[in-house]
């Protein structure tokens, strides 16, 4: 790999990593207090979130002025280099909500321990390893944006998959579902990476990787906190008639969770409680698949309006997508 140099020199920004991590840190607490009992329309939820976006906001403004921004909202202005990270965001918020509700399912509806549960779900890295690995031949046969979409499209036919699944689903098909999730995820990444760097010009490859590589902690944390209200209000609505013969304070403690529901009803020895429970959580699951399948296909949407056919760098010699024909190229 050549070495770049340059003369201009960045150095940390303690204001606007402050800005950045106040600013994101909360509206992700807002987000998630929106899926508590009191609501998204509670001020617990819409104070931090609308300080959260002022901060961010006054950190676009502050960054744009400067010479040398820590942050440099100028590489979006290249609509592939944009495109691309709102697509990886999306994508990592996905993975990382499903993965969320994931966990919940295995052990609560299905019963596994913690270990077993997260040996399930290795199977999406696995998955990842694969895709990655066979990303830049799928590259060179379809262009780098039809490989992408390809993989976008796999991701979110695994994660509205979901909606299938009940208690008695076997472990197998579910990690099966994982793996194929990881492969799609994998098929995105690593091309989806190199186009957008190589859009940029070359004094801008170590911030634009940054930004890329800040993309997959940023959108897992969002995916976490959005689809993780999400299933949180789609449960609460759905187990709230079956906790009406409870008393006041086991009522409000059943609602909190699925975890809290079956903890109430082993206290109450009250297994119909825990078959609703169940029930409302495989409900509040296919809720979240449908929404994380949407997302995934917005960020198909965006690929291919973002990366139509044109010669760049990566085609040209990085091993992803540089070896299709001529006409196929020129397709897209």
């Amino acid at each position: 790999m050549p070495e770049l140099r340059y003369a201009e020199h960045r150095v940390l920004d303690a204001s606007a990593l402050a800005l950045s991590v106040l600013g994101l840190g909360l509206v992700v607490y807002g987000v998630i207090r929106g899926g508590r009992p009191a609501g998204w329309t509670s001020p617990a939820a819409l104070l931090p979130i609308a300080a959260g976006l002022a901060l961010l906001a006054v950190l676009v403004m502050t960054q744009r002025r400067r010479e040398t921004p820590g942050f440099d909202v100028r590489l979006f202005t290249e609509a592939r280099f944009a495109g691309g990270s709102v697509t990886l965001l999306l994508l990592f918020c996905g993975l990382a909500g499903q993965l969320f509700t994931c966990a919940f399912y295995l052990q609560g509806v299905h019963g596994l321990s913690a270990l077993a549960a997260g040996g399930v779900m290795a199977a999406a890295a696995g998955g990842i390893v694969l895709g990655n690995q066979v990303s830049p031949a799928l590259s060179r046969l379809l262009t780098v944006r039809w490989c992408a979409v390809a993989g976008i499209l796999l991701a979110g036919g695994t994660f509205g998959g979901f909606v299938f699944f009940t208690a008695d689903t076997p472990v197998a098909w579910i990690a099966g579902d994982l793996f194929a999730q990881g492969a799609g995820i994998g098929l995105v990444v690593a091309p989806m990476t190199a186009e957008m760097m190589a859009a940029l010009p070359q004094r801008y490859t170590g911030a634009g990787a940054a930004v890329a590589a800040a993309t997959r902690p940023v959108g897992s944390t969002l995916g976490v906190a959005v689809l993780g209200s999400v299933l949180a209000t789609a449960y609460r609505g759905t187990i709230r008639p079956a906790l009406d013969g409870l008393a006041p304070g086991p009522r409000e403690r059943a609602l909190d969770s699925a975890e809290a529901t079956r903890a109430v009803a082993r206290t109450l020895d009250r297994p119909d409680l825990l078959a609703a429970a169940d029930r409302a959580y495989l409900h509040a699951m296919y809720v979240t698949a449908a929404w994380t399948a949407l997302l995934s296909l917005a960020g198909a949407l965006l690929v291919i309006g973002y990366f139509r056919p044109r010669p760049s760098k990566t085609e040209a010699g990085s091993g992803y997508g540089s070896a299709p024909p001529a006409d196929r190229a020129h397709r897209g």
